[in-house]
């Protein structure tokens, strides 16, 4: 006897598919955001990178008895060991985001709002922190939400689902966040090399020789000359 085939679950596969698209428009929305407080971050007077800013509050709160052992085993993979971590527990928590806002928007956008708490606490913590930490927690916030809810109106499974303007957003928020991470390597580069101008300096002469340099010069058949020309050095 022949027996029709079992339909396939479509409602199942919609939720999976919804889950899926709620979960990538949680990491687009939240690598948004980051992108674009690093960016702040790195470019207003009194403001400092949010990843930074928490990290260097992680060890200051960490015991010096857990600190010393954890740097030992890495040695001086310790900073990016640290940072890696901020970076994989922020992408979990925007991914949890983004499911979350299926239910209840208004949490997930609470979620959004005490992390960028976190992150304004954390820079006011550091030593030239100014009124600029604002507008970085408030970017990190505005961008975070409104890029989660213009993804959400198009994510595959849901009621206004549109998988190609889905995709395409989702692309042009990808190449939004490159971009920005580009333009912070570019300006920690930048800094880095200002730093090591700072740093590198002459020192102050004690006192300064007396007399006349240029009569110091012996003229000697192949010796070099005690002063020596612009155009030459």
């Amino acid at each position: 006897m022949l027996t029709a085939p079992a339909r396939p679950d479509t409602g199942g596969d919609a939720l999976q598919a919804l889950g899926r698209g709620a979960a990538l428009s949680g990491l687009l929305a939240g690598a948004a955001g980051l992108a674009t407080a690093e960016v702040l971050g790195r470019l207003l007077p009194g403001a400092s990178s949010p990843v930074l800013a928490v990290g260097a509050r992680v060890v200051g709160l960490t015991p010096a008895s857990l600190r010393g052992p954890a740097i030992s085993t890495v040695g001086t993979a310790d900073k990016p060991l640290l940072l890696l971590g901020i970076l994989l527990v922020c992408a979990g928590l925007a991914a949890w985001g983004g499911v979350l806002a299926l239910r209840s928007p208004r949490r997930a956008e609470a979620l959004v709002a005490v992390l960028s708490l976190v992150v304004l606490a954390a820079q006011l913590g550091q030593p030239h922190a100014g009124p600029a930490a604002v507008v970085v927690a408030a970017a990190l916030l505005l961008v975070t939400v409104g890029v989660l809810r213009s993804l959400l109106r198009l994510a595959p499974g849901g009621a206004g689902q549109d998988r190609r303007a889905f995709l395409t957003r989702g692309v042009v928020v990808g190449l939004g966040v490159l971009g920005a991470g580009g333009v912070v390597r570019y300006l920690q580069q930048r800094a880095d090399v200002s730093a090591l101008r700072t740093a590198v300096g002459l020192p102050v002469p004690v006192r300064r020789a007396p007399g006349d340099l240029a009569a110091a010069d012996l003229r000697v058949p192949g010796m070099p000359d005690v002063l020596t020309s612009n155009a030459v050095f």
